[in-house]
């Protein structure tokens, strides 16, 4: 059983990808809310800034390499204090 339906998230094939499953934003906060989980932090996904927040605040995505295959992104990290998530985002050099 994967991770994802250990959540209780339903999933749908995604039609770009055959390995990858896509979650609706609705299945995601009701999953989120029904494990007492304030978020979920995903990543392996290059994302602009470093990170994005996407379904409705539920989900995170943070990327750790900046300048990805000559992309100019940004890099970020999470750090928590007192239970609060902050974000740092920087370019390497």
């Amino acid at each position: 059983m994967s991770k994802w339906n250990r959540l209780g998230i339903p999933k749908s094939p995604n039609s770009a990808i055959s390995a990858f499953f896509t979650s609706g934003s609705s299945a995601i906060t009701e999953s989120t809310h029904n494990n007492g989980l304030n978020f979920i932090a995903r990543a392996h996904e290059a994302v602009q800034q470093g990170c994005e927040w996407r379904h409705n605040g539920h989900v995170v995505t943070i990327f750790s390499a900046s300048n990805y295959c000559n992309s100019h992104n940004e890099a970020a990290f999470m750090i928590f204090h007192n239970l609060v998530p902050f974000f740092h985002n920087f370019v390497s050099s």
